[in-house]
């Protein structure tokens, strides 16, 4: 109960603070070239409240391209807020790790994980 309750709290921070500032959450997508992961980066695209502001991938980085194939090197260069994660497991655990670190609140839509990992 104590983990479901830390998790709405931040959600909830992020869209009071959207909808009383009008300002947008910054959001990257894990993942992004996979089939999950493409849909959802253009949904965020295309999304009001939201702004897409990196990607994680594998291999073919091109920060200009805000893609990226580390997550720090995400994080320092696009500062999201939020990261969709659609990569597998155990990789996934991995990145949310990773992002939890760095002050990003991951979203994590890979399965996979187990009792244990939770």
């Amino acid at each position: 109960m104590q983990r479901h309750q830390a998790r709405t709290g931040a959600r909830s921070t992020l869209l009071e603070r959207q909808h009383m500032t009008g300002t947008v959450v910054r959001v990257a997508v894990a993942g992004a070239r996979g089939r999950t992961g493409s849909i959802v980066s253009d949904a965020l695209g295309r999304a009001q409240g939201v702004e897409l502001v990196g990607m994680l991938v594998r291999g073919g980085a091109d920060p200009s391209a805000k893609t990226f194939d580390d997550v720090q090197r995400l994080a320092a260069d696009t500062q999201p807020e939020v990261l969709v994660d659609f990569t597998l497991y155990p990789d996934s655990k991995t990145i949310a790790l990773r992002s939890l670190a760095l002050g990003i609140s991951p979203v994590i839509g890979t399965s996979g994980y187990t009792p244990a990992d939770l």
